[in-house]
């Protein structure tokens, strides 16, 4: 069991609906210009992000959690706001785009 599915079951007391591990990548030479075919090298690096998640069917209410940041962060579905932590706005912001 990942380090990421423990902690969500520590926080929210059921395993999570999915697990997602994505791993990273960098461009060594040239961003966002392959698709006006000028020359680029993508690399994979040792860095990724793992997500756990689970659905709420009680209320609109969803909660953050970034372990690594021993935070959490609280918000309504239908009435997003910036966050003061900065690192939820991330997700907030694909919310937001989603729901347009």
């Amino acid at each position: 069991m990942s380090q990421v599915s423990a902690k969500f079951q520590e926080y929210f007391h059921h395993a999570p609906s999915l697990l997602v591990n994505s791993p990273g990548r960098i461009n060594l030479i040239g961003e966002h210009i392959d698709y006006n075919d000028g020359f680029v090298l993508p690399a994979s690096i040792n860095k990724s992000i793992e997500i756990a998640i689970s659905a709420n069917t009680e209320n609109d209410v969803c909660t953050l959690v970034a372990a690594d940041f021993g935070q959490s962060f609280q918000f309504r579905l239908h009435t997003l706001e910036h966050s003061t932590l900065g690192w939820p706005d991330y997700v907030l912001g694909v919310i937001q785009q989603i729901q347009l």
